[in-house]
Formats: structure tokens, C-alpha cells, sequence
């Protein structure tokens, strides 16, 4: 087994050509943007507390919050590999904290009979089946799964790679979509999906609606996951 992701795929499928361009697009395209648009889902989460009263976070402090948040996480990661570590480990922490309270509180509500907007006979009424966003909901679905193939950058510094790699993946990829379709269900368990699609923040709204003066903690958490994500991104 070789280190390398991608890289190492397609360098032996394809060739040193093809490998590099990929390594290429990967570091100059695909890893920047991913991290800004986590960077600006943090930053959006944090900032949205103090911005109540407006109808959306203004932007230009979105974009300059994020670019702090990506400058101190890469900062963090050029010093000490070790400090990048803790940060890891601390927010993916606080991150399942986060989830599984919103996952309780939809459980909650399940009990108490709230399942109006989860109900087959409208979950599909004015669905598109138009091609195009067809493709763009599935690739939607592979942003929201999307770190699966991270393990394999670092194959070679596993101990018994061909045992523990396998079971990390399916582990990883089986507990990521449990957790995720939970958390979903958990919103629409009070947010129709008209409302799910106007919100800019959807943990801000849940929080609210069923924490009352302690729902900052349900973006506090989502902000914190965010922040993470940026850190395991860059790292």
C-alpha cells in the first residue's frame, strides 16, 4: 500500500501525467475551496448570534472572520503537528457533543408525535426531475460524505494497513451517514423543507425553537464542528 490518496491511484492506473495534474487541481483547487466554504459555514454560525436583528449576516465580516479562522488553523499546523492534533481531537469532541443533542432533541420530538413534514405523502410532492439537478443533489451528497477517501493519504503509517484500513472506512462511512441522515430527520421533525431551503443557518432555528434561552449552544456546537473540519481539512 502507498501513501498519496488519489495521486497514488491514478499514478499507477495512469501514469506520472495524469497523477499530477490531479495533485495539482487537488491542492490548488479542491482542498482551498473546501476549506473556505467550512471556513464561511464557521464563521456564518458564529457570527449569526450578534446579527439577530438583520436578515443575514453581512458578508464582508463572514469572509474576514473565515480567512482568520483559515490563517490561525494553518498557522497552528505549520508550527506543530502535535498542536494541530489536540485541536483535531478537542473539536471532533465537541463536534459529536453537538450532534447528538440535536439528534436527542429530534428523538424528542419524534415521541411527542411530531412527524408532520417527515410523512412519505409530502417528503416528494414538487420534486424536479430535471437531469441537472438531479446531478447537482447527488454531487450535494458526495460534498456532505466527502472525506472518505482522506485515510488513504496516510496508508503507510498504519499498523496493519490491510486489516485496519477496511474497517476504518466501513466504520467511518457507516457512523458519518447515520449520524448525518439523523441529524436531517432531527430538523424536519419542525422545519418543513420550504424552510430548511430559505435558512442560512437551520441549527439556529432549531436551537431556537426547542432550547429556548440556551439555543446559542446548538450553533455554539455547529460552529465548533466547523472549526474542526477546517483543521482536519488543512491538516
Amino acid at each position: 500500500m502507498k501513501s498519496g490518496g488519489e495521486y497514488a491511484y491514478i499514478m499507477e492506473a495512469y501514469g506520472p501525467l495524469p497523477a499530477f495534474l490531479c495533485i495539482y487541481i487537488y491542492l490548488l483547487i479542491v482542498v482551498p475551496t473546501a476549506a473556505a466554504v467550512i471556513a464561511m459555514t464557521f464563521a456564518t454560525y458564529t457570527l449569526q448570534p450578534f446579527f439577530l436583528d438583520c436578515e443575514e449576516v453581512p458578508q464582508s465580516a463572514v469572509a474576514l472572520l473565515a480567512a482568520v479562522c483559515i490563517i490561525f488553523l494553518v498557522v497552528v499546523n505549520s508550527i506543530s503537528v502535535s498542536w494541530a492534533s489536540r485541536v483535531q481531537i478537542i473539536f471532533t469532541i465537541a463536534k459529536l457533543i453537538a450532534v447528538f443533542a440535536i439528534i436527542g432533541l429530534g428523538i424528542w420530538q419524534l415521541c411527542l408525535g411530531k412527524t408532520k413534514h417527515l410523512e412519505m405523502s409530502s417528503a416528494f410532492v414538487g420534486s424536479d426531475t430535471n437531469v441537472g439537478n438531479l446531478s447537482l443533489a447527488v454531487y450535494s451528497g458526495l460534498w456532505a460524505y466527502f472525506g472518505w477517501n482522506n485515510l488513504s493519504f496516510a496508508v503507510e503509517e498504519l499498523k496493519n494497513p490491510y486489516r485496519n484500513v477496511p474497517i476504518a472506512n466501513v466504520v467511518s462511512i457507516l457512523l458519518c451517514t447515520g449520524l448525518y441522515l439523523l441529524v436531517i430527520v432531527s430538523y424536519h421533525t419542525i422545519m418543513s423543507k420550504e424552510e430548511v431551503l430559505a435558512s442560512n443557518a437551520v441549527a439556529i432555528y432549531f436551537g431556537k425553537e426547542l432550547m429556548g434561552p440556551v439555543w446559542w449552544l446548538i450553533p455554539l456546537g455547529v460552529a465548533l464542528s466547523c472549526f474542526g473540519a477546517v483543521n482536519g481539512n488543512i491538516f
